[in-house]
């Protein structure tokens, strides 16, 4: 949870929270970490691929849009926000 928390910028309190969500949404399972008995791995189940495929190709209609539409929002923010709405995270 660390490493993810450190690369979306989220506390790992969080970063675990949401994952529960994910897991409980069956997009993601815990495995153990064979490398490290105190870390677990996050895999991306069936389910959760094609989520994370649908989610990349809103993105990229997401920043179509806005490059037309001249939005001033940040890029990045109005993605994220979609892209959560759009799995059903936000």
């Amino acid at each position: 949870m660390r490493d993810l928390a450190q690369e979306r910028v989220l506390t790992t309190g969080r970063a675990t929270r949401l994952v529960d969500r994910m897991e409980a949404m069956g997009l993601v399972a815990r495995e153990d970490n064979p490398e490290d008995r105190r870390g677990r791995l996050l895999r991306l189940t069936p389910p959760g691929e094609e989520t994370a495929v649908r989610a990349a190709r809103g993105v990229e209609v997401g920043r179509l849009r806005s490059s037309a539409s001249g939005s001033t929002r940040p890029a990045r923010a109005r993605h994220t926000d979609w892209g959560r709405d759009r799995i059903g995270l936000g």
